[in-house]
């Protein structure tokens, strides 16, 4: 319950609904690319699984 009290205040991302009440969540919509900021080069994914 410590982690859904830290949670309730916290800014979601504008793809996702939470509700800490009920504990439950769901995908309003999928991300579009430039909304995620994850370091990942897509380049090296690509690479990597084209061996």
């Amino acid at each position: 319950m410590q982690n859904v009290e830290r949670f309730k205040n916290r800014k979601s991302f504008p793809w996702l609904e939470f509700n800490a009440d009920t504990m439950t969540g769901r995908f309003l919509r999928l991300p579009e690319r430039e909304m995620l900021s994850l370091p990942v080069n897509e380049q090296l994914v690509i690479e990597f699984y084209s061996r």
